[in-house]
């Protein structure tokens, strides 16, 4: 559904159903994102037509990770609306835990997905808007993850 008004640039309502995961070590989160966004977002991605959100995490996070994720677990079903160029973006994600068979601290995976761009933050750069994760109803869940560490 397209609206627009008077000075306002066109907007679109955008639905979408996403897996992603919430990746730590020690008190850092791993996070991912685009160099022509200004945002981050939770490795993972779009569910595809038939699959089951627990195959597209896993599929997503190995595309954008280039690593098989152990201990997953599903934490929630998140509904939340937010801002995306534009665009609101009312995204229905299924949010897991787990943990990345990785090396030593602050070490980035390296995915075969050359576009995504991925960073270590901790809680307090997501609190400073250091790091702008969205959307912001993952940051609570993001904290009592980093804490659980």
């Amino acid at each position: 559904m397209r609206r627009s008004g008077e000075g306002c640039s066109a907007v679109a309502d955008v639905y979408e159903t996403t897996a992603r995961a919430i990746l730590t070590q020690g008190t850092l989160v791993l996070l991912a994102g685009k160099a022509s966004e200004d945002f981050w977002i939770l490795p993972g991605g779009h569910v595809e037509e038939g699959e089951h959100a627990l195959e597209a995490v896993r599929r997503e996070c190995w595309e954008e990770i280039g690593t098989a994720l152990a201990d997953l677990r599903k934490l929630t079903l998140l509904p939340s609306i937010w801002t995306r160029r534009g665009d609101v973006v009312h995204e229905t994600m299924h949010l897991y835990a787990a943990t990345v068979r990785r090396g030593p601290t602050g070490v980035l995976p390296s995915g075969p997905e050359r576009q995504t761009l991925l960073r270590w933050a901790s809680v307090d750069d997501v609190y400073a808007g250091r790091a702008a994760l969205v959307p912001v109803a993952v940051w609570p869940w993001v904290v009592r993850m980093a804490r659980a560490s």
